[in-house]
């Protein structure tokens, strides 16, 4: 399954896509030792906006991801979560 069927999430599986998120650019965040300012920083993004991506507040934008991917040193995609595992959750029954 490609990474953009996660478009046809739920609401619900949405903001768990959208905490999924958060978890894994926090613990990215964390494992070079940066602050959300430092990486806010790096990236020309706002603390407030990390701070907002971090909890699942929001749904990142595509120049977002690619801009935190740049600031983190990683590839895009190693901060979009696998979406067989939400997709999984939506089939059930």
């Amino acid at each position: 399954m490609s990474r953009a069927s996660l478009l046809l999430l739920s609401p619900t599986r949405d903001r768990a896509l959208a905490v999924a998120f958060g978890i894994r650019l926090r613990t990215l965040r964390r494992q070079c030792f940066l602050t959300q300012e430092d990486l806010a920083d790096r990236c020309r993004l706002s603390r407030t906006t990390i701070r907002r991506l971090e909890a699942g507040e929001v749904r990142p934008r595509v120049h977002t991801v690619t801009a935190l991917a740049t600031g983190l040193h990683v590839d895009a995609a190693d901060l979009i979560p696998d979406p067989a595992h939400f997709w999984a959750e939506e089939k059930r029954p």
